[in-house]
């Protein structure tokens, strides 16, 4: 790393980060510090990166379990259990659309929106039934694909011992 970039990290870390004079340069710092920090908001130690793989796996063989089951589009005469099943991927998806705009650096920032579009396809796989989106089960399980990777990457991070001063 060089030697301005160290500067600007400890003066960004310090709290002594100042102002450039010009809002482009300002960004451009800012970018470049936020692309060598690795500050997790929301995954910020190993015990939470764990439980969200696991959580993750888990929703990944749900989805490849489901998606062989047809589903109808949600109409006033559909069952109660599917409209339960709607407003559960409509909170999930909520949730998780904050928890992407939250999040810190670009890997976390990937994991959950990666999370967030497979919930937010399922919600729409629900309204409309795969007559309509016959795409969504692919997108899902390739999105909960990627976030596994992430959340793998995420958690070796956490894992890494980390070097002497």
């Amino acid at each position: 790393m060089s030697s301005v970039v160290k500067v600007l990290v400890l003066s960004f870390t310090f709290g002594n980060f100042g102002d450039f004079g010009n809002p482009f340069v300002s960004f451009v710092v800012k970018v470049l510090v936020g692309l060598y920090m690795r500050r997790y908001v929301i995954l910020t130690n190993r015990k939470r990166a764990i439980i969200a793989l696991v959580h993750t796996v888990a929703f990944l063989a749900l989805a490849v379990a489901t998606g062989a089951i047809t589903v109808q589009s949600l109409h006033a005469g559909s069952r109660a259990s599917a409209w339960i099943v709607a407003s559960i991927f409509l909170l999930v998806t909520i949730a998780l659309l904050a928890l992407t705009v939250i999040s810190g650096p670009l890997r976390e920032r990937l994991y959950f929106a990666c999370c967030t579009t497979s919930a937010g396809f399922g919600l729409a796989r629900q309204l409309l039934g795969d007559q309509h989106l016959p795409v969504a089960v692919y997108v899902r399980v390739a999105m909960l694909a990627c976030a596994v990777f992430l959340g793998v990457v995420i958690l070796r991070e956490h894992s890494a011992p980390v070097p002497a001063p």
